[in-house]
């Protein structure tokens, strides 16, 4: 570690500012790229005892950064000459520990990479190709999309992104195609990095509004946007991709409906078991303080094989199967088709049914660019205000589904004024349980390959409990009344 004193001088073991970057005053400002006779190679595992592992290269590094360091195959620290034992920015009382070494940058088979910190997966290496996919102004985008869109205002917890959500869905396709030694390796990392790339404002809170109005859906638009087709010729993804010899076509191929030419690297990014539900279960338990999607992804990895050119689950990762299916569900029950975080959504499609103008393309905006276009129309803007002051629509009755039931309702409702009251089906009629929840996992016991439902009892439950709907009507409230009148001519 090292000591700056407060000019930022050489002379107490400072990092040169060609290294630390510095502000007009000499005040370091962070870690920059800077010539390499400045700073001193320490490998990992190394039996030269003038590598000094457990003196200069990790002084004040905790023991388990050091072991991830090792697991994760980097070959060393980049650290600069004279480590101190204590880093201090300028003041005197702001003293920066390991942090600082574990944001150092990583030499890995000589080529510089960053480490990002995510609170899911724990550091996640990038260089070069995915480095500049993350830089690139479509990717930045996607910081400011939230992962559940309205559900933050259900569970204050979750104001994770898309962009949070990429990197996780990039870190464990990396761990999938090393386990399995993966071929085009470029192209299983970005496709896992920017499957998310064409996703709208709100996340899914409006796809089947924004597929109706615009004849989009966010698969169709990240796949343009990555092989820059039609209206994104203009998009900066092709690029960077064939910079690194990555075939833009075949990636966007892979995001958008799976690529026959590569069919493992497909069902990585969307399959049974795939790397983006391996990261966003997690994650979305993790933010909204449920713990109900707690998924070993790691014990999932590490007992799938390829078999006949499919993933498989061997016998005994069948419980972890069968834990991930239980995950998928409770998220969907109590997450995912919370009747209030429906509520809120619902109320967000109506603000967008009343707008006097639409939004040229959606998929190019991000949330609160989008909340702000409605906001300031005259008819979208006292429901923008609601949602955004917390103002939802009350819940009024609730019954279970049948198609004359909805329709019965929609008949009794006609003449009310739709801007004020909601018919949901949850979960909606659009929603296959067995589709969503993916029960179509295959196992192998005893010599036999079959479906895991045919294994386990328990998964052939499980699709039957997202079948069962509800149709909830909520109304605004001072329209409660109203609606509450109409609905007693049901019988």
């Amino acid at each position: 570690m090292v000591r700056l004193n407060s000019a930022g001088k050489p002379g107490t073991s400072c990092y040169p500012k060609s290294i630390c970057g510095g502000d007009s005053q000499g005040r370091p400002t962070g870690l920059l790229p800077g010539p390499m006779e400045s700073v001193k190679f320490c490998p990992f595992g190394s039996k030269d005892p003038q590598d000094k592992l457990k003196g200069d290269c990790l002084a004040g590094l905790p023991e388990d950064s050091a072991r991830s360091g090792r697991e994760q195959r980097y070959s060393g620290l980049l650290m600069l000459k004279g480590c101190g034992t204590e880093t201090k920015w300028g003041e005197p009382d702001r003293t920066f520990g390991p942090t600082l070494v574990r944001s150092a940058l990583f030499v890995t088979g000589g080529v510089m990479s960053k480490i990002i910190q995510d609170p899911i997966n724990g550091p996640i290496k990038v260089d070069g190709l995915i480095e500049e996919l993350i830089d690139s102004p479509e990717f930045q985008r996607l910081r400011y999309i939230k992962q559940l869109g309205l559900l933050n205002l259900v569970f204050p917890g979750a104001n994770h992104t898309r962009f949070d959500h990429s990197l996780g869905t990039y870190y464990i396709a990396s761990l999938i195609g090393d386990y399995f030694h993966i071929e085009n390796r470029e192209t299983l990392l970005s496709a896992a990095l920017l499957h998310d790339i064409g996703h709208p404002p709100m996340s899914h809170s409006l796809e089947d509004l924004f597929l109706k109005e615009y004849g989009k859906d966010h698969q169709g638009v990240g796949g343009s946007i990555i092989s820059g087709r039609g209206e994104y010729s203009g998009s900066s993804i092709p690029a960077i991709l064939e910079k690194y010899s990555a075939d833009p076509s075949l990636v966007g191929q892979v995001v958008e409906k799976g690529s026959k030419r590569l069919p493992l690297i497909s069902s990585i990014i969307s399959g049974s078991i795939d790397a983006d539900e391996l990261d966003y279960l997690r994650r979305d338990a993790f933010f909204t303080g449920v713990a109900i999607g707690l998924v070993d992804h790691m014990r999932i990895i590490n007992t799938v094989r390829i078999v006949g050119g499919e993933f498989v689950i061997e016998e005994k990762g069948i419980p972890s199967a069968e834990s991930l299916l239980i995950s998928r569900v409770l998220m969907y029950n109590s997450v995912y088709f919370h009747k209030t975080g429906r509520i809120a959504q619902n109320m967000l499609g109506i603000a967008l049914s009343l707008a006097e103008q639409k939004p040229v393309d959606p998929f190019e905006m991000n949330d609160w660019e989008f909340i702000e276009f409605l906001r300031h129309q005259d008819g979208s803007s006292r429901i923008i205000d609601d949602i955004l002051k917390r103002r939802l629509f009350k819940r009024v009755a609730q019954y279970n589904f049948s198609n004359a039931r909805l329709d019965e309702l929609n008949h009794v409702l006609e003449n009310a004024d739709r801007s004020t009251f909601i018919v949901d089906v949850i979960p909606p009629l659009s929603f296959s349980g067995k589709d969503r929840i993916k029960s179509e996992i295959k196992a192998i016991r005893g010599g036999n390959i079959g479906q895991l439902e045919s294994f386990s009892p328990l998964v052939r439950s499980l699709s039957e409990t997202l079948e069962t709907r509800n149709i909830i009507i909520s109304a605004r409230q001072d329209s409660v009344g109203g609606i509450e009148h109409l609905l007693r001519q049901i019988s």
